[in-house]
């Protein structure tokens, strides 16, 4: 194989130039140079880079890939082995669903009655699974593998105040409640609901770059991270009463 460009290998491979940098800085990528300076890539930085895209799939972080690459121990017929296996599980899931969808169907068709809570679960299951798939293609959308690698990170050491845990589903609920009663975020009530939120938030933002953390709440309060309308609008009204909450209550502590 002859040596190509970067430009190259991104539409050979359909990863993008900017992952393709992102794993040269780690270390899992060599390109040579050539005497003007740009990089070319040949048949070991391919393999190298079918490696870490099928690792990634597969749930590992760039700094589990990176300790892999330094032991040189990347199997690449057990990676590609696992990656088949994880696509697998995937379809076998989706078959599963999918019967169940087609035999709820015939047994409506034929004038039968589905009782409502076999009806709920499985209208349930559908939405689980369509959901995790939307928000991880919004993940892959905003946030580079390296900045999925640092949130895992943070969120991994942050243990129950971890983003998305059922502390921060309580509060979230505990807003929502406030919001409806016409709660002011500047209220007692309100203090106590920015304090504690304060609090959640330490454990990861001491772990993340103020940049990305600054990014993540943007995206979250655009709407951005939702994978509908009414989830966007949600997000907004939630992140707005509590971004004075926790304004008012850091206020008053300083």
């Amino acid at each position: 194989m002859k040596p190509i460009s970067i430009g190259a290998l991104a539409e050979l491979s359909g990863v993008s130039e900017r992952a393709i940098r992102l794993y040269e800085q780690h270390g899992l990528l060599r390109p040579q140079r050539t005497s003007a300076g740009r990089r070319t890539f040949g048949e070991e930085d391919v393999r190298r880079l079918l490696n870490v895209v099928a690792l990634r799939a597969l749930g590992c972080s760039l700094k589990e890939i990176t300790v892999l690459a330094e032991q040189d121990a990347i199997d690449v017929a057990r990676v590609l082995g696992m990656w088949t296996e994880s696509i697998a599980a995937q379809q076998a899931r989706l078959a599963d669903v999918s019967q169940q969808l087609k035999s709820a169907l015939d047994r409506i068709t034929r004038g039968e009655a589905m009782p409502l809570d076999a009806l709920c679960a499985l209208l349930s299951k559908v939405d689980q699974d369509a959901s995790g798939a939307a928000r991880r293609a919004l993940i892959d959308r905003w946030f580079s593998p390296a900045e999925q690698a640092t949130w895992q990170g943070a969120n991994a050491k942050a243990g129950a105040a971890r983003v998305g845990g059922p502390q921060w589903s309580r509060l979230v609920r505990q807003i929502e409640s406030a919001i409806e009663r016409r709660v002011q975020p500047e209220s007692a009530e309100g203090r106590r609901i920015g304090a504690k939120c304060a609090d959640l938030m330490q454990p990861v933002q001491a772990k993340v770059d103020a940049k990305l953390w600054n990014r993540g709440a943007t995206l979250m309060h655009k709407g951005d991270l939702a994978i509908n309308s009414d989830e966007a609008q949600r997000n907004r009204r939630v992140y707005e009463w509590l971004s004075r909450a926790v304004k008012h209550h850091r206020t008053l502590v300083r």
